[in-house]
């Protein structure tokens, strides 16, 4: 979802779903990354062409990726688990507040 948004917004639409989160609850969150260097290339290209598509057709404001994860760090969160699909193109993290 956050890949829809830009930083700015992807701020403030965090602080909101935090809030609403219980003590101790757990947030699924599954997003594209660029992060890893295996096939970091096709990664960019793809999701060039995937914002300039979305963005022809919809209201999807983000042109890149934000990384999240410092939003999840400075809230104290912790990783309970993680995985990685499509040579790490996607990624699958749960967090515990």
């Amino acid at each position: 979802m956050f890949d829809n948004f830009a930083q700015e917004r992807c701020h403030l639409v965090f602080q909101k779903l935090d809030l609403r989160l219980n003590k101790d609850g757990l947030w699924f969150l599954v997003d594209f990354t660029t992060q890893p260097k295996s096939g970091k290339w096709w990664k960019k290209l793809f999701l060039k062409v995937m914002y300039k598509f979305f963005g022809l057709i919809s209201d999807v404001e983000a042109c890149n990726l934000v990384d999240m994860s410092p939003y999840f760090n400075d809230a104290g969160y912790k990783i309970i688990e993680e995985r990685s699909y499509y040579g790490q193109f996607i990624k699958a993290l749960i967090y515990q507040k």
